[in-house]
């Protein structure tokens, strides 16, 4: 590579991290979050979301309709990148730590984001954060150093991705089978980094960027909660140190992505269902629309998110809420683009192959709404309640042995120190432990009846330890 072509990848790589944040700065500070109380890191989980749905939207555009090109993609992220500072400029909204600014203003506040924490750190705190900072950067070097060696990476979601920037088009991998036609927010940030320097190095590095995201998103949902800073922090400190969560920091897989949006979606409802803030209404639209668009599997996860938590606040009034007659068009621009992000993948699905979810077949009552080579039958023979046999002794090591290798020894020390919370210490203030619980169980008995839990048919559907990879 020579020297031209390194600056110019450089350049190309800064601009891809770069281009969203003043145009997300502007929109947070019009949507006055002056007024609505947060905890420490929520508007760094605002901006977070912000610049994931940003990048997506940047290659999905332009990809649906074939012009999934380097020149077109760079080209289109430098004319947002300028936009978005003329209207820091015009708006005379300045960048954080550059001073006050007297553009879209509440009384005589101007509008302040929340970027740093009211306080000192404690000193369990400040080594919680420097160990997960240097695990962040330990990720990233590892996704730099070495390619990934996941299986499902390599078999499934890498060709994908070669496939669109061999044929600049975000057509679906029919020769692949169903896995070639799933919803692919996170292979397409991915394909983005390969971008800058024609090189797959640095594809995985959403891997990494997923991890902290979910750190983020869980620790601000415990907040929300009403638990402590120092809970909520080891809890998330724990959770994004089990030997699975780790093991995926290289993978491009969108599993550790799901944990962080449907914390997002959590945290979204919760505090809409509390304050009614616009600001609030927008990140949890944003965020529904990114977890549909991640999974095929995403609106049973919003369901079981959405059901208790909704109807637990279902009575709840707000007092004094801030009207949103004057963001009507901020609500309008951001529910078009979560419907963007929430149905482009199976509005594509369906022109190409007449089935939204592709290949999978899908019945209602027993009726097939929409045909499709995987079946039900097929789906459900792969599942753990299919596979596991509760009276084998062998089942249950696998499974035992399954579970030490995923969870490593922060596991049980996550299971030990919420049982000791569980049983000792108080509900959290905002959320009772019966919602908490229901959540819990709802992703447990998803997780036990998912297709492909247990096997894929490559072990004559027996448990095994390929359960590892379920």
């Amino acid at each position: 590579m020579s020297i031209t072509d390194m600056v110019m990848g450089c350049a190309g790589l800064l601009l891809l991290m770069a281009w969203p944040i003043p145009l997300l700065i502007c929109s947070l500070r019009s949507l006055n979050p002056n007024s609505v109380k947060a905890p420490f890191g929520y508007h760094w989980l605002v901006l977070l979301t912000g610049w994931w749905a940003s990048q997506i939207l940047v290659g999905l555009i332009p990809g649906l309709f074939g012009f999934f090109r380097a020149p077109i993609i760079i080209t289109l992220q430098l004319v947002l990148f300028l936009t978005g500072l003329i209207w820091a400029r015009r708006g005379e909204i300045r960048l954080p730590g550059t001073g006050s600014s007297g553009g879209n203003q509440v009384g005589n506040n101007p509008p302040v984001i929340k970027l740093w924490p009211g306080r000192v750190l404690t000193s369990i705190e400040a080594s919680a954060l420097f160990v997960l900072l240097l695990a962040f950067l330990l990720g990233v070097w590892r996704v730099i150093q070495t390619p990934t060696a996941n299986f499902d990476s390599l078999a499934y979601h890498l060709p994908v991705m070669a496939r669109w920037v061999q044929q600049g088009n975000l057509a679906g991998f029919t020769e692949l089978g169903h896995v070639g036609l799933y919803p692919s927010h996170f292979e397409l940030l991915g394909t983005l980094f390969f971008f800058p320097w024609k090189n797959s190095a640095l594809v995985g590095l959403p891997g990494a960027i997923a991890w902290a995201y979910t750190g983020l998103a869980l620790y601000v949902l415990w907040r929300s909660c009403g638990v402590g800073a120092a809970a909520s922090l080891l809890s998330t400190g724990l959770f994004l140190l089990l030997s699975d969560v780790l093991g995926r920091v290289d993978a491009i897989q969108p599993d550790t992505a799901l944990v962080a949006l449907w914390a997002c979606c959590a945290i979204g409802l919760i505090r809409w269902m509390k304050r009614r803030h616009i600001l609030d209404l927008c990140f949890g639209l944003v965020s529904v629309g990114l977890l549909l668009g991640l999974k095929l599997s995403a609106p049973l996860h919003l369901l079981l998110v959405g059901a208790p938590i909704g109807l637990y606040y279902r009575r709840s009034t707000v007092p004094g809420a801030p009207s949103l007659k004057l963001y009507r068009p901020w609500i309008l621009v951001i529910l078009c683009l979560s419907l963007l992000l929430a149905g482009s993948w199976y509005v594509r699905n369906l022109v190409q192959t007449g089935n939204p979810t592709g290949l999978v077949q899908v019945e209602v009552a027993g009726e097939v709404i929409f045909d499709g080579t995987l079946s039900r039958a097929e789906m459900k023979r792969g599942t753990l309640a299919e596979v596991f046999q509760w009276r084998e002794a062998r089942d249950w090591r696998v499974l035992g042995a399954t579970l030490w290798r995923g969870l490593g020894p922060a596991g049980p020390t996550l299971l030990l120190l919420a049982m000791v919370g569980f049983f000792f210490k108080p509900p959290p203030g905002n959320l009772p432990y019966w919602v908490l619980l229901f959540l819990l169980s709802g992703e447990l008995a998803l997780y036990w009846t998912a297709p492909f839990s247990a096997d894929n048919g490559t072990n004559s559907w027996q448990l095994t330890p390929w359960l590892i990879n379920g």
